[in-house]
């Protein structure tokens, strides 16, 4: 996989101009759009009776109990408290008052409805009504919490049997100001007469996301069961906030894009949960008016541009899906500039379009996700697939719920939260493999320059012999007017003879590379061996071609190659051979028939042969044996020729000759 720690400074250029337009799209936002809320003078008023008095009162609450049956507030029926069933009836204008509701509960509008209740993103006001009676004699107090906990505009009316309507005007605008329960939920106290009959009017209105619950209790089952949620919402949000920040770190160290990615990422869940669960209302002591707008908006659309610009590097789509990877920065880009809506009543416009842009994009990542891991076969990217999987499950269920698709419960109530822990569990898995693989690329990356170093000065070194000799005998030549033929055929050979070695070197150098692995693949054909090994030792020139030998075991022996890359091994075979041989002395170029079908190619010289230890070692890169003294050599000739023949799917081996000399063997399939 490849990894960029450090970006180009194109990329940095394009960052730097997506963050001026996020900025002045900001600016614009926010001295245009937003609107400060003007806090409310009354949050608890008693009104007058209804002009219709008791008849009216007993009118709409038998209409109310015709749609859902009354709550019986007993201490023995904790479950059947928590998850009453309310009439609900939507108001599209938003605009109605509290008479007009109950004309439309008189009138039949009102449904049941089980809550929890989600719509999405609406402008319209939903009422709900629930009829309670007090049937015990123990308890007369009883706590009603009303969610979510960053819903806008939560008014609440008790009209009770004895005619009184108490009103009370709740939300998240100054959630804390003037409220007699500080709890994360909008939390209405509710005293009770024994066999009291009364009606429960909730209206609720938001700009962003409508989710509304409703849970009754006594106040100290209430706390009790607060106190446990709060405390694991806080291990559960403190460890996402640890995560971000541990990751912001070792982006810093790393210089890795991808990490920084992340841990927003991750930044945008902490203020998701805090937003969204009321726990950041509890930890801030009298909080400004935007602050739970801030979380609650960044977080529902921040994991949409954050996880874009996440998917993006860690899937290196811009490589291989890079039409994909625009579509995704660009939708990024987009999702930054309105963050800000977060704080006005165009925020709802915003919710619903991340909702479709995540149904339609979940499948496509994922599906990016799966080629990457099938193209591949890494387990770095299957993490990924995995992490992105379970997010996506997780994140399209809350989306169906949000929407009303598909019915609250617990399974759904936690489908979110628990694919968010198993997501950051696997990707902390993930990047802990990233960070070893960044690590082992720095490693990678020093050793390289070292290997670079290297071969630079032994490129220098072997390429000033040749062309000093050849320097020298052109000089000679020169400084000799009348030169003999016998001198000039000398001369002129070991010109030849040196302008053939560096032929070799620089096909070796540009063929194979810094003594890497071979760039190409052999493009191997049926080759007639008599014919070609013949027109390989032609090419050598006369001096050289002289002194080697061919042994064909079969003249119709053919062998399939790659007839450039092999003569390209024979011919670092064959100079390597003639140079450790005595002057003179011939050098044996033989092919033969395998048992098993394959070819078999040794080049053999009467040179001193090898000890077993410098054996073992030949292939290895830049190693020279003890045997070259008085030689020039590299150290690569060898190993190039491994790898060419390991390209062809053979072996490459060398033996000692008796009584002297050398034989290496090229095993061809």
């Amino acid at each position: 996989m490849p990894l960029h720690p450090v970006a180009p400074r194109a990329s940095l250029r394009l960052w730097a101009a997506a963050l001026v337009l996020i900025a002045l799209s900001w600016a614009l936002i926010m001295s245009t759009l937003v609107r400060v809320p003007e806090p409310p003078h009354e949050r608890r008023a008693a009104m007058a009776a209804a002009p219709a008095g008791d008849a009216t009162r007993l009118q709409a609450l038998a209409a109310a109990q015709q749609v859902v049956p009354l709550v019986g507030l007993n201490t023995d029926r904790r479950q059947a408290l928590h998850k009453p069933q309310v009439a609900h009836w939507e108001d599209p204008s938003g605009r109605a008052t509290w008479a007009e509701a109950r004309t439309r509960l008189v009138a039949g509008d009102f449904k049941p409805r089980p809550v929890p209740h989600g719509a999405g993103g609406r402008a319209s006001a939903f009422w709900y009504v629930l009829p309670l009676q007090r049937q015990d004699t123990v308890q007369g107090r009883w706590i009603a919490a009303v969610g979510m906990p960053y819903l806008d505009d939560v008014q609440v009316w008790l009209e009770r049997g004895d005619g009184r309507i108490e009103r009370l005007q709740l939300g998240d605008h100054f959630l804390s100001e003037g409220r007699a329960i500080n709890a994360r939920h909008h939390t209405v106290g509710i005293n009770l007469a024994p066999d009291e009959p009364v009606l429960m009017w909730v209206r609720v209105r938001t700009d962003g996301t409508m989710k509304f619950t409703l849970r009754l209790d006594v106040p100290s089952d209430y706390f009790n069961e607060e106190v446990s949620i709060s405390a694991w919402l806080g291990a559960f949000i403190g460890v996402l906030a640890l995560g971000s920040l541990s990751y912001v770190f070792i982006a810093l160290w790393l210089r890795d894009l991808m990490l920084g990615a992340y841990a927003l990422f991750v930044a945008t869940l902490v203020m998701l949960y805090s937003g969204q669960t009321g726990l950041l209302i509890q930890l801030v002591p009298q909080p400004p008016w935007w602050l739970n707008d801030l979380a609650a908006g960044f977080g529902t659309t921040g994991p949409w541009y954050a996880g874009a610009l996440l998917w993006v590097m860690a899937l290196d789509m811009d490589t291989h899906q890079p039409r994909i990877a625009r579509m995704y920065r660009l939708l990024a880009l987009a999702y930054a500039m309105v963050l800000p809506l977060a704080f006005t009543p165009l925020y709802r416009h915003v919710v619903n379009t991340s909702f479709i842009m995540g149904l339609v994009s979940s499948p496509l990542i994922l599906y990016c996700a799966w080629v990457a891991w099938r193209r591949f076969h890494d387990r770095l990217r299957l993490t990924y697939l995995i992490a992105f999987l379970a997010y996506q499950v997780g994140g399209l269920v809350l989306v169906a719920s949000l929407l009303g698709w598909i019915p609250f419960g617990p399974l759904v109530d936690m489908a979110y939260p628990a694919s968010t822990l198993f997501h950051t569990v696997v990707m902390a898995l993930a990047l802990a493999m990233r960070i070893g693989r960044i690590r082992d690329e720095h490693v990678l990356t020093a050793e390289r320059a070292q290997a670079n170093q290297r071969f630079v000065a032994m490129l220098t070194h072997e390429f000033r012999n040749p062309l000093a000799a050849i320097d020298r005998s052109a000089n000679l030549l020169q400084a000799l007017p009348q030169a003999q033929p016998a001198q000039v055929r000398s001369r002129t050979q070991n010109i030849r003879q040196q302008v053939r070695r560096l032929g070799t070197l620089v096909d070796s150098f540009l063929t194979v590379g810094h003594g890497e692995h071979l760039p190409t693949q052999p493009q191997c054909t049926e080759v007639p061996l008599a014919e070609w090994l013949h027109s390989l030792r032609a090419g050598l020139g006369p001096d050289m071609a002289e002194r080697v030998a061919i042994d064909v075991s079969d003249p119709d022996l053919t062998g399939r190659l790659d007839p450039q890359l092999m003569r390209l091994a024979l011919n670092n075979l064959l100079d390597n051979a003639l140079r450790y041989s005595p002057d003179g002395a011939p050098v044996t170029l033989r092919a033969e028939r395998l048992p098993d079908g394959g070819t078999c190619l040794s080049v053999e010289d009467q040179g001193p042969g090898a000890s077993q230890d410098e054996l073992e070692r030949l292939g290895q890169p830049y190693h020279r044996g003890g045997q070259a003294a008085g030689h020039q050599g590299t150290g690569l000739g060898y190993f190039f020729c491994r790898q060419i023949v390991q390209a062809h799917g053979g072996q490459l081996s060398a033996h000692n000759r008796s009584p002297s000399g050398l034989r290496v063997t090229m095993r061809l399939p």
